[in-house]
């Protein structure tokens, strides 16, 4: 039986912030998902998965529950079964695929009776602590509700659904972000200016309430909504979050018609968000991903 099918995501604007009491403003890919199917068995516990970096996410996935297991007084050879895992997010690139792993596990250790429903948000982001050091939890919440949220650490989430779909694109810099070397390098900045750090916090907070007035407004509102971009765009470059391989590709996507670009997720690489007036037209030397293809 399917356990749990858990979405990649994107951040419109309040990354980093986030972690010092700022919203987040969060969607759903629903083109990019994992899926976790457990079949009961007599033979012991056996992991398998299929898709995107299919080796190291078996990999991953086992030395998480393996750690899950422990701090729950228990051991993989317990169990007995089939665990299937298919992906489609890719790993490293801001699209959460590690949260989506967390909380597919979470689901999976409820299934089995280990820990409660409302348990899966904490437990699911100790684990995501793992990889970052330090999780918001925004993408813990969006895997979650695989629906769009305004989400304020430490848990707090709204639904949040836009009156008109503007033309948001994701494509990836080819370049990794590491999300834990990204929040140490926005905490330095703070220990050694915190004056400086909370103006930058203050605008990507701005950013946020920008993006949504003009996302609950009508599709005049583009303008406003490119200025939201260019500010929470104007942070990253503040916080030497944006270096010469993102600098590169989001000059691309400006020459090829974007009004607006902005790192989605840590920074520092991975995917790159893109406004457009309209769908580009030209060929594109990477692929874009379509952010509101899907219903809400």
């Amino acid at each position: 039986m399917i356990i749990s099918t858990v979405y990649g995501k994107w951040i419109l604007a309040g990354e980093h912030a986030v972690l010092r009491g700022s919203s987040a403003l969060v969607f759903p890919v629903q083109s990019c998902s994992l899926s976790v199917n457990y079949k009961e068995g007599s033979d012991p516990l056996h992991v398998t998965c299929t898709g995107e970096q299919s080796e190291q996410m078996e990999m991953v996935f086992l030395g998480l529950l393996d750690k899950a297991l422990g701090d729950l007084g228990k051991s993989r050879f317990d169990f007995k079964g089939l665990v299937e895992i298919t992906n489609t997010i890719p790993l490293v690139g801001g699209m959460g695929a590690s949260a989506a792993l967390c909380v597919s596990l979470s689901r999976l250790l409820n299934r089995w009776g280990l820990i409660s429903s409302d348990q899966l948000f904490r437990f699911s982001k100790n684990l995501e602590d793992l990889f970052h050091g330090e999780s918001s939890g925004v993408d813990i919440a969006i895997a979650l509700e695989g629906k769009p949220i305004e989400y304020r650490a430490p848990g707090e989430f709204l639904p949040f659904i836009p009156n008109w779909k503007p033309h948001f694109y994701l494509s990836h810099c080819g370049r990794r972000g590491v999300t834990a070397d990204c929040i140490r390098k926005v905490k330095k900045i703070a220990e050694k200016d915190q004056v400086f750090a909370e103006s930058v916090d203050h605008d990507m907070a701005t950013s946020v309430e920008l993006a949504k007035a003009a996302l609950l407004g009508d599709a005049g509102k583009l303008q406003e909504l490119q200025h939201a971009l260019l500010l929470a765009n104007s942070c990253f470059e503040r916080w030497g979050l944006i270096n010469t391989d993102v600098q590169e590709h989001m000059q691309t996507l400006k020459r090829h018609g974007a009004i607006a670009t902005k790192p989605t997720g840590s920074g520092d690489g991975g995917f790159i968000l893109s406004l457009w007036e309209r769908p580009p037209v030209t060929s594109m030397p990477f692929s874009l991903l379509t952010c509101f293809g899907e219903s809400f």
